[in-house]
């Protein structure tokens, strides 16, 4: 197990996913511990095994439920059983993929950084999700953040990071409320992958990013070419409208447990 012994949370103030203990047991790497709904939890550690208050039943219910959660996005049929399964998943979302090493909306800031120099203009999450990178971009300095997502849930969610300057509900694949050349950049973590975002998203998303601006996404690789991204990359590559800056080898999105979800972060300037 990746915790010897748990320690009594004695805080007068209700523990949240800002609440992290630090812990280093011996021979093992140094691992973090969250408080979720029925217990403490473990990220970071190289096993990922959940950490539990003694009811291994307690703990085989979460990770069951938590498996079913995202079998059941993966799955969606349709925009709406995929917003209706986001919704019902919305508050427990961040501990459940937290708990499983879940590293895209946080590694997706590198690249930010790497490419957009700060007061560049506004950035558009796409996909925002909960919200879980805008305050990473938020800390690295970056200002007039954005986020869209299908979920009302999911976005009530993010507006409590109070980070966002702007929340949407809109559908990736349909009409953009947002005019020409709007953003600086996108970015958009998770979204590119199974039962998600089509590859004709792209084309609004480049539409209303300026001509200069980036596009910083990552795209699952089981989905690349079956769901057309290979073969969208290439037209608008071929149209004038994009040209490609970076592709990075192929990553887990998940510090460890699912070492074959694997994808690649795009970068793209829009022209």
């Amino acid at each position: 197990m990746c915790c010897a012994k748990l320690k009594t949370w004695t805080s007068p103030k209700a523990p949240d996913l800002t609440d992290i203990l630090r812990i280093q047991e011996p021979g093992h790497v140094p691992g973090f511990l969250f408080l979720a709904d029925i217990g403490l939890y473990c990220i970071g550690s190289v096993w990922g095994y959940p950490c539990f208050d003694g009811n291994s039943d307690q703990t085989e219910t979460y990770m069951s439920d938590d498996s079913q959660m995202l079998q059941r996005v993966y799955d969606a049929q349709d925009k709406e059983e995929l917003a209706s399964a986001y919704g019902e998943w919305a508050r427990r979302y961040d501990r459940d993929l937290l708990a499983q090493g879940y590293v895209l909306p946080f590694f997706i800031t590198s690249f930010v950084a790497r490419y957009l120099p700060k007061g560049s203009g506004p950035i558009l999450d796409a996909g925002v999700g909960t919200g879980l990178t805008g305050p990473y971009l938020a800390a690295l300095g970056y200002t007039g953040l954005v986020g869209t997502d299908m979920s009302d849930e999911m976005l009530q969610m993010a507006r409590t990071r109070g980070c966002y300057d702007e929340l949407q509900n809109t559908i990736l694949g349909e009409k953009l409320p947002w005019p020409d050349d709007h953003f600086a950049a996108f970015i958009s973590a998770g979204v590119f992958t199974a039962g998600h975002a089509p590859s004709s998203s792209l084309d609004e998303l480049v539409r209303i990013t300026r001509p200069g601006g980036h596009a910083i996404f990552n795209i699952r690789q089981s989905v690349f070419e079956e769901n057309g991204f290979a073969a969208k990359l290439q037209e608008q590559e071929a149209a004038g409208l994009i040209k490609p800056i970076e592709v990075s080898p192929p990553f887990a999105g998940f510090a460890y447990d699912k070492d074959d979800i694997l994808g690649f972060v795009h970068v793209l300037q829009v022209l």
